[in-house]
């Protein structure tokens, strides 16, 4: 199984490969996925979303925030590069 970060920005479709990590087994693979964490976690200047996901929990987003960027978590199967097993969004948001 195959974890692949991108980084990309829903105002102009630009889309950035973050990581593309490659695990022995499934186990190993869905418990990196389901624990990854973006590089603005412990910056108080970003408002991240999607942190509750596994919870199924939605986070509001404050009025004062303005979107930068979204990290999408895919988790995928090599044998059949078009099934992706699981997908979550990481959207970044920074504080006026």
């Amino acid at each position: 199984m195959d974890v692949y970060v991108v980084k990309w920005n829903k105002e102009n479709d630009l889309i950035k490969s973050v990581e593309d990590k490659s695990f022995k087994t499934v186990d190993e693979a869905q418990n990196y996925y389901e624990n990854w964490q973006c590089p603005e976690k412990n910056n108080n200047k970003f408002i991240i979303t999607g942190k509750n996901w596994n919870n199924g929990k939605n986070e509001p987003i404050p009025s004062n925030a303005e979107y930068l960027y979204t990290y999408s978590v895919n988790l995928i199967d090599p044998e059949d590069l078009e099934d992706l097993c699981h997908s979550h969004n990481f959207v970044i948001y920074k504080t006026k």
